[in-house]
């Protein structure tokens, strides 16, 4: 019976390790070099305008990807310059690393993104959060509504404890098994 309530246990908690894809509702907007945030032509990834290159409706783009600020995880960490006012995030927003792949859905057309900047208005609590697309210029400013694609996520605690159980279940049905033999060889 132990082994059957662990092992029930561990299943449980293996699903409960996963945090499966959906789709979010997201606010979408841009920011420009020099624009009123005194955004720059560098990005938090060391690219710069130089490096990018122009897709037809304004966006910077890299290696065919529109280039993107989020909440990252490494500012959300540091404690000084720009990031120590960003530091903590809204419940139900995500957060990114430098180089991460994304999709964005607006204007009834799908975007590849890849994460290259730190937004600070991403930290908002506005109900939705807030992704921002790197354009030209004023010209090009976006701000609408659309979708994104979060990943399945693992919960690495909630797999460690599965590991510790599949381990306990394995040793509870050795002892079992070795007690088995020593009656049958008694």
């Amino acid at each position: 019976m132990k082994r059957i309530l662990i092992f029930l246990i561990t299943i449980i908690f293996i699903f409960a390790s996963f945090k499966h894809g959906y789709i979010k509702n997201i606010r979408i907007t841009s920011y420009y070099p020099n624009d009123s945030t005194n955004s720059k032509e560098c990005t938090a990834s060391g690219y710069c305008t130089k490096d990018f290159t122009l897709n037809n409706e304004g966006m910077y783009t890299f290696n065919g990807k529109i280039v993107i600020a989020t909440p990252t995880y490494k500012c959300t960490s540091l404690k000084t310059g720009v990031c120590k006012k960003y530091n903590s995030l809204p419940k139900g927003y995500h957060q990114y690393n430098l180089h991460d792949e994304i999709k964005l859905t607006f204007n009834n057309k799908q975007y590849d993104a890849i994460v290259l900047d730190i937004c600070g208005a991403c930290y908002w609590d506005e109900g939705l959060q807030r992704y921002d697309i790197f354009v030209q210029g004023k010209k090009y400013v976006i701000d609408t509504y659309g979708t994104t694609y979060i990943k399945t996520h693992i919960n690495f605690y909630l797999l460690s404890i599965s590991i510790i159980l599949i381990v306990l279940l394995l040793i509870l049905i050795i002892k079992k098994k070795l007690s088995i033999d020593l009656k049958r060889h008694t």
